[in-house]
């Protein structure tokens, strides 16, 4: 299709100069030819330049709205992967809570204990620092991931 269109400005341009030619605006015969090839060259490349320069602003425009759209709905599937991962981590977190502390009553209620309060806080401080360690485990990942995208020379 491109062809056809490239064809059709070439044979409309190679009649225009054409009839310049005809018309006895280049006068020397000798130079009639290479002055008609010439000016038909620069007529092809005025018309394909203005046609960019229409375009142009209205390709990078549609090109811009659907990167946005693509952006959005990156988010939107990001957001449900989320939500969902958040909902399965946290009802497993409430059944860990849970034997967590049938556990913990199981200790405190045991005859081997001397002091059900200090059991409870020994089970508190290894949950807890777990928990930090867990978290200290992942910043570090993050910041890892962003020092090699840095490195990269990558924006995002």
């Amino acid at each position: 299709m491109a062809d056809s269109k490239d064809n059709l400005l070439e044979q409309a341009v190679t009649s225009y100069v054409t009839q310049l030619g005809e018309e006895n605006v280049i006068s020397n015969d000798a130079m009639k030819g290479d002055v008609q090839k010439k000016l038909k060259q620069m007529i092809i490349e005025e018309i394909e330049n203005q046609i960019r320069l229409k375009y142009k602003s209205e390709l990078l425009l549609e090109a811009d709205q659907k990167a946005k759209e693509n952006a959005k709905l990156y988010k939107i599937n990001e957001f449900k992967a989320i939500m969902i991962s958040g909902i399965i981590i946290a009802f497993l977190m409430g059944l860990g809570v849970n034997q967590l502390t049938d556990f913990i009553t199981y200790l405190k209620t045991d005859t081997l204990s001397s002091s059900p309060a200090i059991t409870t806080l020994i089970i508190a401080g290894v949950c807890i620092s777990i928990c930090v360690l867990l978290f200290i485990y992942n910043f570090i990942i993050e910041a890892l991931k962003i020092i090699k995208k840095e490195g990269k020379g990558d924006p995002k």
